[in-house]
Formats: structure tokens, sequence, C-alpha cells
């Protein structure tokens, strides 16, 4: 059963909420007869969106896939540590944590779900709420100063526990390489990688592994595979030279869709409009 309240419980850095009316219109018909796969899950904005009932996500990002995990098997225990640092919440509190990415020793000593608890607070805490790790893969987002952030989201935690819980879904941390193995016809797999940058051939976002624009070359090449076994994909990227001539001709066919781009500064935050690429093999 649909439930409107199974929403995103992070924000992350490309996340597809602006985009989902265009994703919409271009789905296949048959979306809700097939296995959906999503190997980039970042926050799982279309996947919450559609609610599909066989699902397989993946993403590369260790500390991402241990809290999908830890909603799935221990969502309690998550909602009392998430209790925790919303009491405790300020700047010198949240340093304090980050810090623990330097001290192994701590780290090592915390449960699974206490580490999952302490990645989705650092989010939730964070300067505009993104994820974001350096190339040591230590988190280095600043804190953020909003008095009205919501630190402990328990309906959603909730929601998402049971949608998680009550349908057939693998969560698997791995190259995206390894979440579409043994794909078949009968399946449509969403594609949302790290945008490739102009002029740029290594991404620097918000985790330590990177993909370039060899990785780039590597996922068109699995699109095409996908397609000659006759699976459904669909690919977002940004609007480059490169993303342009790496996709163009058949199997795919690119869309152009509008997305307003937020800068944020210490003196606010700005908005432009963008043009980002959907790309479909149908």
């Amino acid at each position: 059963m649909y439930n409107n309240q199974v929403l995103p419980c992070l924000k992350w850095l490309g996340g597809k909420r602006q985009l989902l009316p265009a994703i919409r219109t271009l789905l296949p018909p048959d979306i809700h007869e097939r296995v959906y796969y999503e190997p980039f899950v970042g926050a799982g904005a279309l996947l919450f969106d559609l609610q599909p009932s066989n699902v397989c996500i993946g993403d590369i990002c260790e500390n991402l896939i241990l809290l999908y995990q830890i909603i799935r098997d221990d969502v309690d225990g998550l909602v009392s540590f998430m209790r925790r640092h919303e009491q405790n919440n300020n700047a010198e509190y949240y340093y304090s944590v980050r810090a623990y990415d330097h001290r192994p020793d701590i780290i090592e000593h915390m449960t699974p779900t206490e580490r999952a608890a302490r990645i989705l607070y650092l989010c939730n805490a964070a300067y505009s709420g993104l994820y974001r790790e350096n190339s040591s893969g230590c988190f280095n987002a600043a804190f953020g100063w909003k008095t009205n952030r919501t630190i402990c989201d328990e309906p959603r935690l909730r929601a998402v526990h049971e949608y998680l819980t009550d349908n057939h879904v693998g969560i698997q941390c791995a190259d995206y390489k390894e979440s579409i193995l043994d794909i078949d016809s009968h399946s449509f797999v969403f594609f949302d990688p790290p945008y490739h940058i102009q002029g740029d051939a290594v991404f620097s976002g918000y985790c330590k592994h990177r993909f370039d624009e060899r990785d780039h070359i590597r996922l068109r090449d699995d699109a095409v595979m996908l397609h000659d076994r006759g699976v459904k994909v669909m690919i977002c990227n940004a609007d480059t030279d490169f993303i342009r001539q790496l996709y163009n001709g058949l199997p795919f066919l690119i869309h152009e869709v509008s997305r307003l781009q937020r800068v944020f500064t210490r003196k606010g935050g700005t908005g432009k409009q963008r043009i980002e690429l959907i790309i479909t093999t149908y």
C-alpha cells in the first residue's frame, strides 16, 4: 500500500526531488511490473516516490548503505540514538561528533546503529543538510545554524522502515556494476551517477570514491548491454558536451529538463535555472 510518509531521510547532492515530475513522465508505462534497480541510490527520491515492491538498491558509499540497513533492521535503536543527538545538538557537540572520523579508536567501538545514527545526525545538523566526505572519507560539512532544523524525524524513519521490511528490497554496498550482473529483461534500471563536470575528469563530490570520465564511459557501455538484454534504462546526468557526445545515437534518447540550482552563501541562498539531461533507452 502506498504511504505518503515514505520520503527521503536525508539530503543528497544531486537528489532528484525537484525532477520527479519530469522523471515520472519518462518512466516506462509498465514500471510497476518490473524489478526496480537503483545502483546509485543516494537519498532515494525516485525510489520512495514510486515505492516498487521488488527492488535492488545500492551505492558505493559505505555510510549511506549502513544507514539504510539500520533503518530496515533496527529503527528503534536508531530513533533512540537520534533523540540523544537532538537533545545535545549545538555547534560544539556537532564538531565533536564530526571529529570521530579522526578517532578510529572511537569509531571501532561503536555499534552499527550508533554509527548510522551519527551519520544521519551529521547530515541533518550540517550546513545546507548535505552529506559530504573529503578524499580521506571524513565528513567535512560545517555546522548548520538554523534553529528549526529537524534532527530526528521519527515518523519518516518508521515509514521508511515499514517500506523496506514490507517489500522485497535488496540493499548492497558495491560498485554499480555488481548490482546489475544478473538483471533480466523484466527489469528497470535508474542510473543517477555523480554528475560529469565540464572540463574536469574528476568528480569532487559527496564521497571519497570518485567517478571520472572513464567510469561514465563504462556506465554508457553497460547501459547498451542492458538495453540489448531488453532492460529499460534511465540515466540522469549534467548537460555537458562530453555527456551529449557519449549518449549521441541509438539506443539513447536525450531529454532536457530544467532544475533550479541553489547556491548557498553566508548571505543566504540564491537560485538559477539550469538544464540537466535524462537519457532513456526506450
